[in-house]
C-alpha cells in the first residue's frame, strides 16, 4: 500500500476507536480488537507510526508496541504483560515508585511458578474471556436500539449481570488474580525491557532474568572482600567507613544488609551511576566527577580508588576466571558484536579451561578505573569484540544522555541508515546517514567507534556486491524475483524470517540484527534498492 493509503486507514482506525468511546460510553474507553492485514512490506508498521502520531490521540490514549515474533517461544505470553507494564511505568515515571512499593507490599508473600500458571489461573481466564465475548457482543446488537425500553432491559441482562457473575466469582478464586498480578509485580520489579544499541535483541531484553543468578556468583565473595578489614592489611586494606557505607551489619557473622551490594552488582544504568556518585562523595576526600579526565584518576584519588579495586577485584573475580567470565558470555552475550555488529563473538565453551576457546570482551562502558563500584556492575559489561573495545572505543570516557548506552536505548530502531555512495575514484562508500541535531547521542557513539570508517571498508566488498548486482539487473526485476521466491518458500513452509534469512543471509527483524553480522547494513540497502519494503 502507498503512504495516502497508510494515513487513510490510520485515521479510520483513530476515529473508530476515539469517536466511538466519546458518543457511546460517556467519555470511557471500550475494548475492542481491530485486526491489520497485509502481506509481508505492505507497510502494517508504518499505519502503527500515524497511529502513534495522529493528533486526535490525547493524553486519553496510550500507544503501546509489543514484537510478538520476538517472543515465539513464550508461551504463557508473560512478555507482553511485562511489555505493557514496563511501558506504562515509563509514560508514568511520577507513579513508578508508588506503584512499585504498592505492588511489592501487596504481593511479596507469593512467588510465580511458570509451571503452574496455566491452571491457577484458567478458571479466571476463561470467565474474562466468556465476559468480553458476551458483552461486546451485545453491546454491539445494542447500539441499533439506542433509548429503548429493550435497550435498557438487555443491556442489564447481557452487559452487567456477566460482570457482576464475574466479580463474584473472582472473589472465592482470590488466589487467580493474585497469580495474576504476581507476573506484573515481577515485571515492575525487574524494571523496563533492556535494548542492544541498535536494537531490541532477546538475549539483551531478558538480562534481568540472569540478575539473580549472578548475584549468587559474585556477592558471597564481595561481602567476604569487604568484611576482611583488618588493620595494617598493605594493599587489601579498607577503611572502616568504606566498610560501613558498603555493608552496614558488616559486624555480623552472616549480613543481612546486603542491598548497597546488590544494587551495585545489578543496578541499571542510571540508578548504578546515581548510586556510585553517591557512594564516591562519602569515600573519598573533595570527589568531584568533572576531575576524572583521563586514563587514571587523580593522584588524591588513587589510594582509596585502589582499596575499592581490590575490594570489588574485577581481574580476579570475572577477567582472569574462565569458568565465570565464561558462564557470564554464554548468558549474556551475542552472535555478534553490541557495538558494531560487524565481528562475530561466539562462546565456545566447554567443561574445563582447556576447552573454553574464545568468547566476547567485556567493555566497561563506566571505565572500571574510573568507576571501581561499577566494576562488577551487570549492566556495566557489554560484551563486544576487541576491535570496538580496545582499538576503537581505547580510553574514551562515556556519559549517560551524551552517549547511547546498550541498555538504556529507548528506541527499537538505531537512529541512522547505512545508504551506499559512489565513490570519485570507482567503487562505493557506506554512509551512516544520521541527524546529528536531533539525536546528537548516536552521533557521538558512531564517532566514538569509529563506525563511518570502519563500515566504509565494506564499500568495495559487500556493499559493491549488492550494488554491482541491482546495476546489472533493474530494481522490478529483482523484486519480482524476490517476490517469487518469497510465494514459493512461503508456501513449503518456510517463515518470512527464515526466506529473508536464506535468501540474503540477513536477520530481517530488528530484535534479531545481533545474530548475524551487518544485518542492518544489508537490510538498509535493500531497502534503499527498493527490492524489499520496510512495514
Amino acid at each position: 500500500m502507498g503512504l495516502k493509503p497508510q494515513e487513510t486507514i490510520s485515521d479510520a482506525i483513530v476515529k473508530h476507536v476515539v469517536w466511538l468511546d466519546d458518543e457511546h460510553y460517556d467519555g470511557g474507553a471500550m475494548p475492542r480488537v481491530i485486526g491489520l492485514e497485509g502481506k509481508w512490506g505492505s507497510g502494517k508498521s508504518n499505519v502503527i507510526k500515524h497511529i502513534k502520531s495522529n493528533e486526535l490521540l490525547n493524553n486519553d490514549y496510550h500507544v503501546l508496541e509489543f514484537d510478538a515474533w520476538s517472543y515465539q517461544e513464550d508461551e504463557y505470553r508473560i512478555s507482553l504483560m511485562e511489555n505493557i507494564t514496563s511501558q506504562l511505568t515509563r509514560l508514568h515515571d511520577d507513579k513508578k515508585n508508588e506503584l512499585n512499593a504498592l505492588m511489592r507490599d501487596g504481593l511479596t508473600t507469593y512467588e510465580y511458578e511458570k509451571t503452574k500458571f496455566e491452571p491457577q489461573v484458567s478458571g479466571l481466564l476463561i470467565g474474562l474471556l466468556i465476559t468480553i465475548a458476551i458483552t461486546s457482543l451485545f453491546g454491539f446488537i445494542l447500539e441499533k436500539y439506542p433509548d429503548t425500553e429493550v435497550y435498557r432491559y438487555c443491556r442489564f441482562v447481557f452487559i452487567v449481570i456477566p460482570w457482576v457473575l464475574l466479580a463474584i466469582y473472582a472473589l472465592f478464586k482470590k488466589k487467580d488474580i493474585d497469580d495474576l498480578l504476581v507476573v506484573f509485580e515481577n515485571s515492575i520489579r525487574n524494571g523496563g525491557t533492556t535494548k542492544s544499541i541498535y536494537s531490541r535483541n532477546p538475549s539483551v531484553s531478558d538480562l534481568r532474568l540472569h540478575e539473580e543468578e549472578y548475584k549468587k556468583k559474585f556477592l558471597p565473595g564481595l561481602i567476604k572482600r569487604v568484611k576482611a578489614w583488618k588493620k595494617g592489611t598493605g594493599k587489601t586494606a579498607i577503611y572502616r567507613w568504606f566498610r560501613a557505607e558498603l555493608l552496614p551489619d558488616w559486624n555480623e557473622e552472616q549480613p543481612k544488609q546486603t542491598d548497597v551490594l546488590e544494587k551495585l552488582l545489578t543496578a541499571k544504568p542510571a540508578e548504578a551511576y546515581n548510586l556510585n556518585k553517591q557512594l564516591m562523595q562519602k569515600l573519598v576526600n573533595s570527589y568531584d566527577e568533572r576531575k576524572l579526565t583521563g586514563k587514571k584518576p587523580p593522584k588524591n584519588y588513587l589510594r582509596r580508588f585502589r582499596v575499592i579495586e581490590n575490594i570489588f577485584d574485577y581481574e580476579g573475580q570475572l577477567s582472569a576466571s574462565k569458568s565465570k567470565s565464561y558462564w557470564l558470555a554464554e548468558r549474556i552475550g551475542h552472535n555478534t558484536c553490541t557495538y558494531c555488529n560487524r565481528q562475530y563473538t561466539f562462546t565456545v565453551s566447554g567443561k574445563n579451561d582447556s576447552e573454553r576457546i574464545t568468547r566476547p570482551t567485556f567493555d566497561h562502558w563506566f571505565p572500571k578505573s574510573l568507576f571501581p563500584l561499577l566494576s562488577l556492575n551487570l549492566y556495566n559489561l557489554i560484551p563486544s569484540c576487541t576491535i570496538c573495545n580496545s582499538g576503537a572505543k581505547g580510553d574514551k570516557i562515556f556519559k549517560l544522555g551524551e552517549y547511547v548506552h546498550p541498555y538504556e536505548q529507548t528506541d527499537d530502531e538505531p537512529q541512522f541508515k547505512f545508504v551506499p555512495k559512489v565513490a570519485s575514484e570507482g567503487g562505493w562508500h557506506v554512509i551512516l546517514e544520521r541527524d546529528a541535531a536531533t539525536h546528537p547521542e548516536v552521533d557521538k557513539t558512531i564517532n566514538a567507534f569509529a563506525l563511518d570508517r570502519v563500515y566504509d571498508m565494506h564499500g568495495n566488498l559487500e556493499v559493491k556486491d549488492m550494488m554491482d548486482f541491482a546495476q546489472a539487473y533493474n530494481g522490478t526485476y529483482l523484486k519480482s524475483i524476490y517476490e517469487l521466491v518469497s510465494k514459493d518458500l512461503g508456501a513449503s513452509g518456510f517463515s518470512q524470517e527464515e526466506i529473508y534469512r536464506m535468501l540474503f543471509g540477513m536477520e530481517s527483524l530488528p530484535s534479531k540484527n545481533l545474530d548475524r553480522p551487518l544485518s542492518k547494513l544489508k537490510l538498509d540497502l535493500l531497502e534503499y534498492l527498493h527490492i524489499i519494503e520496510k512495514g
